[in-house]
């Protein structure tokens, strides 16, 4: 719940593995989970700093699917990494969108059609993705705003 104090909250990598956590201090989009990724291919290796001050190499990347409207591309595999990591300032790259936040919570929207491709919720201090279902839901409420906008433009009150 919003608020409460968890431990994936606290990055120790005990109960956030499914989670994808959105971090704007984040260089790269990275996972733990080999098996999450699809198109996975070797890279160049890069040194990646862990939560516990570790540094570990990376050596290969691939693609994750996260939502309907979100898939990430360039994601490295950190073996040693027990959260999953969403790179704003990658994201902001690589999709042509904008990512706000608040203090509630954070919206991933495309700049091309002003339309959310995602969302987050806050916990604690951290920012957590939310799934497909609460996406499709600001997603209606902004074609049904786009709409009654566009109505009263064309001069039907």
């Amino acid at each position: 719940m919003l608020g409460e104090k968890t431990e994936g909250t606290r990055l120790n990598g005990k109960k956030c593995r499914d989670d994808w956590i959105v971090d704007s201090g984040a260089s790269h989009h990275m996972t733990g989970l080999l098996d999450c990724l699809f198109d996975i291919h070797t890279v160049a290796p890069c040194l990646v700093g862990l939560p516990n001050g570790k540094l570990v190499m990376a050596d290969q990347e691939g693609s994750v699917r996260l939502t309907d409207t979100l898939t990430l591309h360039s994601v490295l595999y950190v073996k040693e990494l027990k959260c999953n990591l969403i790179s704003v300032s990658q994201l902001i790259d690589e999709l042509n969108c904008i990512v706000l936040f608040s203090k509630t919570c954070c919206l991933m929207q495309d700049l091309t059609l002003m339309m959310p491709i995602g969302m987050g919720e806050r916990r604690d201090v951290v920012y957590f993705l939310q799934g497909v279902e609460l996406v499709r839901r600001v997603k209606k409420v902004g074609a049904k705003e786009s709409l009654e906008l566009w109505h009263k433009r064309l001069g039907h009150a």
